[in-house]
Formats: C-alpha cells, sequence, structure tokens
C-alpha cells in the first residue's frame, strides 16, 4: 500500500496531489482492511489444508467445463472472483461467472452464471463477491 514514486516525485504520479486518486485510494484501502477477516480465513485454510490462497475457477466449480478453460479469471479465495483487464484501453470487460450468485464489487449488482460484458473503468477492475462471503457490509 505505498507507491513507491518517492525517489522522482517529478516524473510519477502523485496520488496525494489529485483529489479523485485519493477518494479511490481510500475506497480502496477500505475495501483491503475490511477483507482482512477473509484473508485471513483463507491464508489460515492454505496453512492447515493446503488449498491456495489464489484458486483456477475449475477448483469450486468442478462440473462446469468451460471453468477449465478459463486462464485469466481466478477465485480469491471460494468466494471472490477476480477478472483481470489485461488489455490496454478497455472499458468494459468480457466476464464469465460459474453457476452462483455474484454481486459485483463495484456496482454492487447482482449476477448469475454465464458471459456478462461489465463496466471496467481504470482502478476498478471486475471483481464479484459471493453473497455468502463474510466481510464488512461496506463493500
Amino acid at each position: 500500500m505505498r507507491t513507491h514514486e518517492g525517489n522522482r516525485p517529478d516524473d510519477n504520479f502523485q496520488v496525494y496531489d489529485d483529489d479523485e486518486a485519493i477518494d479511490h485510494f481510500a475506497r480502496c484501502s477500505q475495501i483491503f482492511v475490511d477483507l482482512t477477516p477473509y484473508r485471513k480465513a483463507i491464508v489460515k485454510e492454505n496453512h492447515e489444508d493446503g488449498l491456495p490462497v489464489q484458486r483456477p475457477l475449475f477448483m469450486h466449480y468442478e462440473d462446469d467445463p468451460q471453468t477449465y478453460d478459463i486462464q485469466y479469471e481466478y477465485l480469491f479465495g471460494s468466494d471472490l472472483l477476480v477478472a483481470p483487464v489485461y488489455k490496454a484501453d478497455q472499458k468494459r470487460w468480457t466476464v464469465y461467472l460459474p453457476d452462483d450468485k455474484w454481486i459485483h464489487l463495484w456496482s454492487g449488482q447482482a449476477f448469475g452464471q454465464g458471459q456478462h460484458l461489465i463496466e471496467a473503468p481504470l482502478g476498478e477492475i471486475p471483481v464479484f463477491l459471493s453473497p455468502t462471503i463474510k466481510v464488512c457490509s461496506n463493500i
């Protein structure tokens, strides 16, 4: 959670000079804090049971053949799905969600199984939470 820009401030974006960046950084920092109990639980699960923290979708949706071919989405634990945007200049991103109920982190909109075209502005990669995830209600 640090910027690594201190050695060349004129060449790097200074987050503290931009109100919009500060607001976004504050929101992301709060999400990080709110996820602390969840992160601790999945790291404990990793330690005790050997389950990876970052998981392929097929690990929890083995009966869904589509999950075996997805290489650019992953589960963080079993209840948080991340679909990184890996192409430049994308404002929307197609995401496959396995059979479950999913809540979009940024909008709070509910989604079900299937392909979905998701708004993905810079700084808001598609992230989905299972309704059963135990985190603070701020997310």
